[in-house]
């Protein structure tokens, strides 16, 4: 049983669980659950959170909040660390080999059945592709990490021939010794850079996903990535490699006109008319189906199933997503492009769009590149928000950007909706895919996105 392997790696080990937010609280849920009297502490920088009830009803647990909260560390066999929580900060309370995360101590105990999914863009698509896919096959399955489970909060439901689908964040592998089964790196763009000291290091943390790997696991990234094959030689990845989107030795992953070929071991597996079937729009989906399909193969699903999956999965939201057509303009929430890389494949699967909205919080991205992408297409008006905008605007007012376009500020959200709505001509198309990340004005890329849709349903709703 999962759950006695779990008590008996904690047994007898004074644990100390590092922040309180929803993994904290998970890691917290997990082991009152398995070990009930166990001796616990509770270490968080929030001193309001001395007022939750768990504080007065759990006598077996000590408790660390507000100035000081560091000094619960002192003593613990084992630190349970919450993501984004530097080491820097616990030097002087913790060694480091006293100290793991949940998603690290989850892989060191289950890691063999883990499909862990990662990438700048791509991973909740892929991971939430794989689980259908692994569903539609008759497999349990269970779905968790990054998406907005954390793996402990799962525990119960996963027995020896489950699979697990794990969508792991540069933060959550950052600070990793330990790879899964099989890991899929799909890409590494600039994001995140206010989190990191520099790109390279945020490079590093995703090679994370493979660099731990013994040769019986496996490794599936892009053949086209030279910047992940350089990494991964630098690296002497030991995992065996399974190129995507390159027909090219026993292991590798491509499309033959319709069909995809998923070639394991020198043995193709045909997975017919996946391109003509899917409902996933985008040439860069291509590669997100890809990835899911071979490690479905790999995991012992049969084409058939595979096919079937593929044709009945549409997607997530705020990923492409239409958002409506109102009075003979569609409009489409592609909230979740927080780079200019995604936005560029957006813009390539609709070219038709007539408006664009561009902007937010700045990360100090580069988008050179996008704005010189934006004077071969056929959109005409460019609607710019937030401080990402107004940069983005200055690179095309230099001349590294369209001039012949028409460019429009708006304060936010609402006012660029608005503007959209006044300049584009009816049968066009109107684009939110912002490049820039959203918590200068919402909390996440899902609740811009929610905030679209709104807009648009409210526009729909007038007389």
């Amino acid at each position: 049983m999962k759950q006695t392997l779990f008590r008996e790696f904690f047994r007898g080990k004074k644990v100390a669980i590092l922040g309180f937010g929803r993994e904290g609280r998970s890691s917290y849920a997990a082991l009152r659950r398995f070990m009930p009297t166990a001796p616990l502490t509770v270490c968080d920088r929030d001193s309001s959170l001395s007022e939750i009830p768990e504080v007065s009803t759990d006598t077996c647990t000590r408790w660390f909040f507000g100035e000081g909260y560091l000094e619960g560390l002192s003593g613990a066999d084992l630190v349970l660390k919450s993501p984004g929580i530097p080491f820097k900060e616990m030097q002087a309370f913790a060694s480091p080999e006293r100290i793991t995360s949940q998603t690290g101590l989850f892989l060191q105990l289950f890691g063999k059945q883990v499909a862990g999914i990662t990438g700048t863009k791509g991973k909740s698509t892929v991971a939430s592709l794989l689980h259908h896919i692994f569903k539609t096959a008759g497999k349990p399955s269970v779905l968790l990490g990054n998406i907005g489970v954390p793996p402990f909060d799962l525990l119960p439901q996963i027995a020896d021939d489950t699979r697990i689908v794990f969508e792991m964040s540069s933060h959550q592998l950052q600070e990793l010794n330990v790879s899964p089964h099989i890991a899929v790196l799909l890409n590494i763009f600039e994001e995140h850079l206010d989190h990191y000291h520099s790109y390279r290091e945020y490079q590093e943390a995703k090679m994370n996903i493979g660099r731990w790997q013994d040769p019986e696991d496996f490794f599936l990234f892009p053949a086209g990535s030279r910047l992940i094959r350089e990494l991964t030689e630098q690296k002497g990845f030991r995992g065996k490699k399974i190129l995507l989107g390159k027909a090219e030795g026993n292991d590798a992953v491509y499309y033959q006109n319709t069909d995809l070929i998923v070639k394991l071991f020198g043995k193709p597996n045909q997975i017919k008319e996946i391109k003509k079937n899917r409902l996933l729009r985008g040439e860069h989906n291509l590669l997100n189906i890809a990835a899911a399909a071979a490690v479905a193969v790999l995991s012992g699903v049969e084409a058939g199933a595979v096919e079937r999956a593929v044709a009945g999965f549409s997607g997530l939201p705020h990923r492409l997503e239409f958002a409506g057509n109102v009075r003979g303009i569609t409009f489409y929430n592609d909230s979740i492009s927080t780079i200019p890389e995604a936005t560029i494949e957006a813009i390539k699967t609709f070219p038709e769009t007539k408006t664009l909205i561009l902007g937010g919080f700045d990360r100090g991205v580069n988008y050179k590149e996008l704005m010189t992408f934006l004077k071969t297409t056929r959109i005409t008006t460019i609607i710019f928000m937030g401080e990402a905008g107004k940069r983005m605007a200055s690179l095309a007012a230099a001349g590294q950007g369209p001039s012949e376009k028409e460019f429009l500020h708006a304060s936010g959200l609402e006012e660029a909706f608005a503007l959209a709505v006044k300049t584009t001509p009816e049968d066009g198309i109107v684009l939110l895919s912002p490049a820039a990340a959203s918590y200068d004005a919402f909390r996440n890329f899902e609740e811009r996105g929610r905030c679209f849709k709104s807009l648009v349903k409210a526009w729909g709703a007038r007389k």
